[in-house]
């Protein structure tokens, strides 16, 4: 079983929600490559944390971070990652602002290369075509898609966008019995991106009562999603 990684909000663990909310140094990770190992130096962001907030092991739902590339974590938390099977990552030690101090414990995490491909079963998940305001109107009827891959996918939704028209899934398959490692990566999908964890992992990261992070089976993260 895997579980999708999101941002705990309980109030114990993180204070208060959201955590950081501004930066002292905004930075710019959007226009890099982020599907494979990133060169150089990337103009990296300074968080602010909230007065109110505690500064948890795993930093969610930061400013100017997108999670569904990057996780911000303490830098015990990378030591304790190599004990498990991880792909090639790379990471960045990053300054965080909380109460007048800088903390130089943080890190931003990237694993390098997404496995979206090898867990997406696009055969058996369902996809369909609509225009983008009739989503909410459950009586039309839309047509369905076949799609055989994650590239086709990608192709596909690019023409459709250029036709104002969208892809939607209403079944996404996931199969993770191929999976060896303990964390991975899954992007450009309508719904399930971001990092996903190992039953091995959570149960770890629980046993060592490292705060900020949540655990979702698939079911609770989304009913539309299918896991083999």
């Amino acid at each position: 079983m895997y579980y999708y990684l999101g941002n705990s909000i309980e109030k114990k663990q993180i204070g208060k929600f959201p955590q950081s909310i501004t930066t002292a140094k905004r930075g710019n990770l959007d226009d890099i490559m982020k599907e494979s190992p990133i060169q150089g130096i990337p103009d990296l962001p300074e968080p602010i944390i909230v007065p109110k907030a505690l500064p948890s092991t795993y930093l969610g739902g930061t400013t100017s971070i997108n999670t569904i590339y990057f996780l911000v974590l303490k830098d015990y938390f990378i030591e304790f990652l190599k004990v498990f099977k991880v792909g090639e990552y790379q990471t960045w030690p990053l300054k965080v602002h909380y109460r007048d101090e800088v903390l130089n414990y943080y890190r931003l995490f990237h694993l390098s290369y997404p496995s979206t491909e090898q867990i997406v079963d696009y055969t058996n998940s369902k996809f369909v075509i609509g225009i983008p305001y009739d989503w909410r109107d459950e009586e039309v009827k839309r047509k369905s898609i076949n799609i055989t891959g994650h590239e086709n996918y990608l192709s596909t939704r690019e023409v459709l966008k250029s036709d104002d028209k969208q892809i939607r899934c209403e079944k996404l398959v996931l199969n993770f019995s191929n999976v060896k490692e303990d964390i991975i990566r899954i992007c450009d999908l309508p719904y399930g991106n971001g990092y996903w964890v190992s039953e091995r992992l959570k149960n770890a990261i629980e046993e060592k009562g490292y705060t900020g992070m949540e655990f979702r089976a698939p079911g609770q993260f989304n009913e539309d999603v299918e896991v083999i």
